[in-house]
């Protein structure tokens, strides 16, 4: 099965770093993406948010080379959550995990990825049962 999450896009706001209760750094990036749609004659834009969310090392360099604003490559998983708040709410959350970002309007080195053996926190994964090819619907 395949999870992988490209998008090109613009921060909404300088994102910030922050640490879980265990030390490991993280960022929360706001990311705008823009699509294009017929309206009769005209073209109507549709802005849409993605939440990126950055691990490690990661969050390190994004934060200190990203600014509101700044063109964004990320690639990276979708991650969807179901959780209880602290006032006993619960709430559902969808998010990109993101294992690469990259600044294309900067020079090719600054181009950041996920730290090999690095650990990114993240639910357990359960296992699936293997498909064979006739099983597959395409």
């Amino acid at each position: 099965m395949l999870n992988e999450v490209l998008l090109v896009g613009r921060l909404g706001q300088k994102p910030e770093l922050k640490l879980t209760a265990k030390g490991t750094p993280m960022a929360v990036l706001s990311v705008a993406t823009n699509e294009f749609r017929e309206e009769g004659e005209k073209l109507q834009k549709e802005t849409q948010w993605h939440r990126v969310v950055c691990w490690g090392k990661l969050a390190e360099r994004v934060v200190e080379h990203g600014d509101k604003g700044t063109l964004v490559f990320v690639r990276g998983k979708l991650r969807y959550e179901k959780y209880t708040d602290r006032t006993g709410t619960k709430r559902e959350s969808t998010s990109i995990v993101a294992d690469k970002v990259q600044f294309p309007a900067r020079r090719e080195s600054e181009e950041h990825e996920a730290v090999p053996g690095e650990p990114i926190p993240s639910p357990p994964i359960v296992a699936e049962t293997p498909v064979s090819d006739a099983e597959l619907p395409f």
